[in-house]
């Protein structure tokens, strides 16, 4: 029993979950790349939400990136490590881009988006 557990259903359990965390790394980028492909129409409250998580992704992505660094032991393997430097620190350009390419109030949205990077900084080296 415990045999058929750890080879058939731990490795499913495994990439499930996986799979769910590069899900949530992808959010913000999928929703931006459907509102730039303009398969999504643009809302500003969604592009709010968009930015916001991925800078929240980038904050969180600091014991991520100490372990890059400095080559801990707990780290994923080399495809896993480039799908997840994409997701969190491609993202937040991305939508910047998009977003002051499509609004209407861009000062507004600058604003906002330097005092969440220098938050989202600030908050990052205070996890180092």
């Amino acid at each position: 029993m415990i045999d058929t557990f750890s080879s058939i259903i731990g490795p499913l359990v495994g990439v499930c979950i996986i799979a769910a965390c590069l899900l949530l790394l992808a959010a913000p980028l999928l929703t931006g790349l459907l509102m730039a492909l303009k398969i999504l129409r643009y809302r500003e409250w969604l592009a709010i939400l968009a930015v916001a998580m991925s800078m929240a992704i980038l904050v969180e992505s600091a014991d991520f990136v100490y372990n890059l660094i400095y080559w801990t032991s707990s780290r994923f393997s080399l495809g896993m490590n480039i799908a997840i430097c994409v997701l969190t620190f491609a993202t937040p350009p991305f939508l910047f881009v998009l977003v002051l390419t499509r609004s209407r109030r861009r000062w507004l949205w600058g604003l906002g988006i330097l005092l969440l990077t220098s938050l989202s900084l600030v908050s990052m080296r205070s996890e180092f």
